[in-house]
């Protein structure tokens, strides 16, 4: 068995700070009053202590949120009628997915046909929640809503409503970019994980437009980052097998090159240096992000490192111009030959 070397994972520990809550978990069933909002929150049921936190669906919605608001809209266009894997306004539903960050970092998951036949790409992005550090205590406010109506259409006097609310915040979390989930992207239904529906008499033509069309993104992510390296980044098509793999099987899709890594890894990194959440009267921005590129085959060896330690590193020292491209662990080989 050959050991696979270069960088797993790239890790991230998360510091952000902010007022008030952006995150709510709707009503409190604890309360007294029916219409009593609360945060996030999450108790330990051993020792009673509660802690207020950003889910990690919140945080992941922000990052990609221009992204996702342009897909949703052509994702409603595109189910008013009935469409099946062989549809065209899927196809390109999906490939339009799979050429942007949310098909490339964020993952999606499409159904179609009566079968609801699925087509999907697994996140290579691992988010926890955001875990509030200063108040285990939130302050009660009485509030009134000036859009309260009655049943007859007209303003409600009894318009009262109860809400816990925060002052100053601050948040700590982790993230992970998992390389092998990022490497490779199945087009086949060898293992049941189709990223998307290839026709048998269309594939060729398909699978080259994809390619073209992902190509185009990470030129034109390329050239909005600076990202100024001796190797192009692209995705090539092929036949494929997991390194160290028992068996003979092999995958047909898509593998970035290392370039085409490092620019999304960067892009994501970017993305959280960047987060800003502003909804439900508070806000949270992102203070402080330290990097890890973790080479060893230990999950989030981050959480054991401290605050100094020499192998944390930042986007700005990850994006300095350099000859030599950060070695990224290969865990897909080509075949030349299936069975």
């Amino acid at each position: 068995m050959n050991t696979i070397t270069g960088i797993h994972t790239v890790e991230l520990k998360l510091n952000a700070n902010g007022h008030g809550v952006v995150n709510w978990n709707g009503k409190n069933p604890d309360s007294k009053y029916d219409n009593h909002l609360i945060p996030k929150l999450r108790k330990n049921k051993k020792n009673g202590s509660q802690h207020v936190y950003v889910s990690s669906n919140c945080t992941r919605h922000h990052l990609f949120k221009d992204e996702t608001k342009v897909l949703a809209g052509e994702k409603a266009r595109t189910l008013k009628s009935k469409v099946t894997s062989g549809s065209s306004t899927l196809q390109a539903l999906i490939r339009n997915t799979l050429a942007s960050s949310v098909g490339l970092i964020r993952g999606y998951m499409h159904t179609a046909g009566k079968n609801q036949e699925s087509f999907g790409r697994k996140s290579p992005l691992l988010v926890e929640d955001l875990k509030e550090l200063n108040s285990e205590e939130t302050e009660e406010e009485t509030c009134t809503s000036t859009w309260a109506v009655n049943k007859d259409g007209k303003r409600d006097s009894n318009s009262l409503f109860y809400r816990h609310s925060l002052g100053e915040t601050a948040y700590e979390g982790h993230a992970a970019i998992i390389i092998e989930d990022l490497q490779f992207i199945p087009l086949d239904d060898t293992l049941g994980n189709s990223a998307y529906p290839l026709d048998s008499k269309k594939g060729k033509s398909q699978v080259k437009e994809l390619v073209q069309s992902i190509n185009h993104y990470l030129k034109t992510l390329s050239e909005k980052l600076n990202h100024s390296v001796s190797e192009t980044p692209e995705v090539t098509s092929g036949h494929f097998k997991r390194k160290n793999n028992l068996l003979k099987n092999s995958e047909f899709g898509l593998l970035l090159n290392n370039s085409a890594i490092d620019l999304l890894v960067i892009d994501t990194i970017r993305r959280f240096y960047e987060l800003q959440i502003i909804q439900g009267k508070g806000y949270l921005q992102m203070s402080s992000v330290d990097i890890l590129l973790n080479d060893s085959c230990r999950a989030m060896a981050i959480k054991s490192l401290g605050e100094a330690d020499p192998g944390l590193t930042t986007l700005q020292e990850i994006i300095l111009p350099s000859d030599k491209i950060r070695e990224y662990a290969i865990f897909f080989e080509p075949v030349t030959s299936v069975e």
